[in-house]
């Protein structure tokens, strides 16, 4: 919790002195594209080198998005991964959501869908790496 709360996401409200002093002061919300706690609807565990870093979570993040979102333009309905929900301010909100819909071409950029969250799959995966 400490990593991924404190350090990587910098919400740490403890006074943890280690925290405090490593913890990132700018949030990347690709970072939850690459967490996995191996369970079947965690991102895959992948391997990111410094000098590809950028790209490595442009990839986590559209291989991410597109296999766990669709678009039903019937209804206007998005339906995504309850990661969005639980971290919904790292993402901007459900407008950041949809921006990242956009970008990743899940849905079209002239629509204002709403958001339905899928149920996380927590049974375990063995093989979720790439």
């Amino acid at each position: 919790d400490e990593i991924e709360h404190g350090i990587i996401r910098g919400k740490s409200y403890d006074n943890n002195a280690f925290v405090k002093r490593f913890k990132l002061n700018k949030l990347n919300y690709r970072i939850h594209f690459t967490m996995n706690c191996g369970a079947s609807s965690c991102p895959a565990i992948a391997y990111y080198k410094p000098e590809t870093i950028q790209e490595d979570l442009v990839l986590a993040e559209n291989v991410f998005v597109s296999s766990n979102s669709s678009y039903d333009s019937v209804t206007n309905v998005l339906y995504t991964s309850e990661l969005f929900n639980w971290f919904k301010e790292d993402f901007n909100g459900e407008s950041g959501i949809i921006d990242i819909m956009r970008i990743n071409y899940v849905i079209p950029f002239d629509v204002e869908p709403s958001i339905k969250y899928e149920s996380y799959n927590w049974d375990l995966k063995s093989k979720n790496y790439k």
